[in-house]
């Protein structure tokens, strides 16, 4: 744990709550010429989270005249990195990077291994698809949680804590197919799942309407493509107070197609009306 540096250093060369780990005695202000301090504190020896300050770097000039000062620091894992003073005493810098990219690697482990050792790397559709169940019963800052979180929909136990289980019981994704709950109502589980085209998930959410007819529960869509009825005229007939028997058997009107009328003149007439109109030009300009 990092701890609060030599109080030889003024609070404004820090700030509030600036934590900082000396690895010796802190040496206390120095001039700065050339590369050696200046009015400002000495980090040298100085440890922040992984990065310790083994020398002072060049500094850097801003636009507007400002002095940036920067530090040459060693991280645990042994490479260097030159690091602004402002940013190791803030935390904005805690590594040369190896730490971002070992808390990345412990996001994708499952059981202690990673998921690209075990599942062929987290770009693994099926992964992704497990990934995506369990984020939508879990987390309540997602759009889609008034959905399932909300709802109580939840995923079961083997499933939620195994990618392995979810594998045995569903298998991998087949191509352009989707994870399906069969039952809107109940949650992820082996027995209410199926792997599903876009158009059968399509008609088995929440929102469609179920109609029953002759002991059959279909959809509006599903019950427009199994009578032939076009479904912008079933959803009219719902619309307009249609009880669900009426809506499905009332026979659909076939408009009769509009025939185009033209209209044909004789050659005798057409030249006539041409030389009716040649002689009444000449008329005018006489």
């Amino acid at each position: 744990m990092n701890q609060k540096i030599d109080t030889q250093l003024n609070s404004d060369d820090w700030g509030e709550g600036s934590v900082a780990q000396p690895n010796q005695n802190h040496p206390k202000k120095t001039g700065r010429k050339g590369g050696a301090l200046w009015g400002r504190a000495n980090l040298v020896g100085l440890k922040f989270n992984m990065m310790t300050v083994i020398s002072a770097a060049p500094d850097v000039i801003g636009k507007n005249g400002g002095i940036t000062s920067r530090w040459n620091c060693r991280c645990d894992c042994g490479s260097e990195k030159i690091v602004q003073g402002t940013h190791l005493k803030q935390g904005a810098i805690k590594s040369c990077g190896c730490f971002r990219v070992k808390t990345s690697k412990k996001t994708f482990t499952t059981h202690g291994a990673t998921a690209g050792a075990i599942h062929g790397a987290a770009k693994d559709r099926t992964y992704r698809i497990w990934c995506g169940m369990k984020t939508r019963c879990s987390n309540p800052n997602q759009k889609s949680a008034e959905n399932y979180l909300n709802k109580g929909i939840s995923v079961c136990e083997r499933w939620k804590n195994s990618y392995e289980d979810f594998i045995l019981d569903m298998g991998k994704a087949p191509d352009g197919l989707t994870l399906d709950r069969m039952d809107n109502n109940l949650g992820y589980c082996k027995e209410n799942c199926r792997w599903a085209t876009y158009k059968q998930q399509a008609n088995n959410t929440s929102k469609n309407r179920i109609i029953e007819h002759d002991g059959i529960k279909l959809n509006v869509s599903q019950w427009a493509e199994k009578l032939a009825i076009p479904v912008q005229i079933l959803y009219s007939r719902l619309h307009q107070g249609f009880d669900d028997h009426r809506a499905l058997t009332q026979p659909v009107k076939i408009m009769p197609k509009r025939k185009l009328i033209t209209h044909t003149y004789p050659l005798s007439q057409l030249l006539l009306t041409i030389l009716f109109v040649a002689f009444a030009g000449f008329a005018l300009v006489v």
